[in-house]
């Protein structure tokens, strides 16, 4: 017989008898694996679109801000709407740092910045206080003027507020209050000095002012002074004696000073808590007690107010807490280093670092300082969100 050569027919039904030839498996396997991806995509675009209610996203980011290191990873990986929803609640954001830790007349070195402002220009002005100086600069970390210089060496600026024309020093080491033409430093009139009777202080610490008033923290008499801003005459002083019900309550450290809708508020690093007073002296409230949880407080020495919120900086803590007018803690951001001064607007949060304290003869001071100065961003979608969150129902 006669052998031909197999036709088409034949050799499908080979190949079917010897089974999918390897190029056959191949792209079986490519098209099952598309497949999957695709079926995978569809799963997470369906989870992608999982709602969340504002609040509901307001309140779950607080939690992670406050106990999960500020990180806001463990409630943005559950979804891409929860992930926006979680960068929208967060208040205030790392943005940058500059100077450094370090004694010396050169710009940008620091030694121990108890406090910050912001000018008027939007600038800031920051109270070096062992260097015995002010530093201007920009929000951007770059100097904006000269430093001005303080009389005498043993000024010691801890706080520094401005208004208008002109910037208000409290000096810790001359015990007195200075008024200081802005644009300048020039200095126009100065009071007080050492003592314990009207128009004299005993290294006073904070200062804030309310209007046409200066209050000043008398540290070492255990008083808020409070002085005229136009010539810095004593108006009067409380809390000498004790304030609250009965008396019953005193300074015992107290520090850092801010005014905000009529309320005067006290950081006491000694109490561990935040005083609150009207204008005339009448104990309002206490925020905070002594410890670690969120709320409380290690030695806090810098306290603001801006946007409805405290900003209160721990030099033990080493770390920034953001809290309600009521003292409900909102956000935590650590440091790893002693923190001073702090101040605020609807921009920016600012705070001071301070060397740490070494604590015995033994002990030696790191080789490496954080940067002096830690600027920190508010977010503006925070606040339109909290709003909207809030205003949606609890």
């Amino acid at each position: 017989t006669t052998n031909h050569p197999p036709t088409p027919r034949r050799m499908r039904g080979a190949q079917a008898a010897a089974g999918p030839t390897p190029a056959a498996k191949k792209q079986a396997t490519v098209h099952e694996t598309v497949s999957a991806r695709t079926r995978g995509a569809r799963r997470r675009n369906e989870t992608s679109t999982l709602p969340i209610q504002p609040v509901v996203a307001l309140n779950l980011a607080r939690v992670y801000a406050l106990h999960h290191d500020e990180t806001f990873l463990h409630m943005a990986a559950v979804c891409t709407a929860w992930k926006r929803a979680s960068e929208q609640a967060c208040h205030l954001v790392r943005d940058t740092t500059f100077g450094e830790l370090k004694s010396g007349r050169r710009t940008g070195r620091f030694d121990r910045p108890h406090s910050v402002c912001f000018m008027p220009n939007r600038s800031m002005v920051i109270a070096d206080c062992d260097n015995f100086r002010l530093q201007f600069w920009s929000r951007s970390g770059t100097t904006t003027r000269d430093e001005v210089e303080l009389l005498g060496g043993t000024a010691c600026p801890t706080a520094v507020a401005a208004a208008g024309a002109h910037i208000y020093v409290v000096e810790h080491g001359s015990h007195t209050v200075s008024k200081l033409r802005a644009s300048s430093g020039a200095l126009l009139t100065r009071a007080c000095g050492w003592g314990g009777g009207d128009s004299e202080l005993r290294h006073p610490w904070g200062g804030a002012l309310a209007g046409q008033r200066l209050f000043v923290m008398d540290a070492g008499n255990s008083r808020v002074c409070c002085f005229s801003t136009s010539n810095l005459t004593f108006k009067y002083a409380f809390g000498e004696r004790g304030f609250g019900p009965a008396n019953q309550y005193s300074f015992v450290a107290p520090k850092g000073m801010a005014f905000y809708e009529g309320e005067l508020f006290v950081a006491d690093a000694g109490a561990h808590c935040l005083w609150v007073f009207d204008t005339e002296g009448s104990l309002l409230r206490v925020v905070g007690r002594p410890g670690s949880e969120p709320g409380r407080f290690r030695r806090p020495i810098g306290v603001a107010a801006a946007n409805g919120r405290l900003y209160v900086t721990e030099h033990g803590g080493e770390r920034l807490q953001v809290l309600d007018l009521q003292g409900n803690a909102l956000q935590i951001l650590r440091f790893g280093v002693p923190l001073s001064g702090v101040c605020a607007d609807n921009r920016h949060v600012v705070v001071t670092a301070v060397e740490p304290d070494l604590g015995g003869l033994d002990m030696q001071a790191p080789k490496k300082l954080p940067p002096a100065v830690h600027m920190l961003e508010v977010c503006q979608q925070s606040l339109s969100f909290e709003a909207e969150a809030l205003g949606s129902g609890t």
